[in-house]
C-alpha cells in the first residue's frame, strides 16, 4: 500500500467542508483517502442530476398555461425508426416536440422556449 505525506491543508473540493486536515504531519493511506474522493464525485454528480431535475421543475412551474399529458403515440423519425413518446407538452401557446422520456421532452422544450 502506498502512503502520502498528508499536507497542512488538502484540498480535495472547491468547498471548505471538503478540505482534509492534518494533525500535525500524521500519514493518511492512499487507500484511505480514495474512497472519500470516490464518495465527494458520486455525491457531485448527484447534485448536477438534482439541480437539472429542479430547473425542469422550475421552467414547468413558471409556465403561464401548460398542458401535460401521458402519451404513449408511437412516433416516426426522420431516419425511419421509431418511438413511443411518453408525455405531450404545451405550454404558452406552443406544443413541443415530444421525446421518449419526460426529461428529454421537457428538456427539448426549454432550449426551444424563449426566455
Amino acid at each position: 500500500m502506498s502512503e502520502a505525506k498528508m499536507p497542512e491543508r488538502w484540498d480535495i473540493g472547491p468547498y471548505e467542508r471538503y478540505m482534509v486536515q492534518s494533525d500535525g504531519g500524521d500519514y493518511v493511506k492512499t487507500k484511505d483517502v480514495e474512497p472519500l474522493v470516490a464518495e465527494i464525485a458520486r455525491l457531485r454528480a448527484r447534485v448536477a442530476e438534482l439541480e437539472r431535475d429542479a430547473s425542469r421543475y422550475q421552467w414547468l412551474k413558471n409556465r403561464k398555461w401548460m398542458s401535460l399529458q401521458t402519451s404513449y403515440m408511437k412516433w416516426i423519425r426522420k431516419d425511419s425508426t421509431s418511438f413511443i413518446a411518453s408525455h405531450d407538452l404545451a405550454a404558452d401557446g406552443t406544443q413541443y416536440a415530444p421525446y421518449e422520456t419526460l426529461d428529454e421532452t421537457i428538456d427539448a422544450a426549454m432550449k426551444e422556449a424563449k426566455p
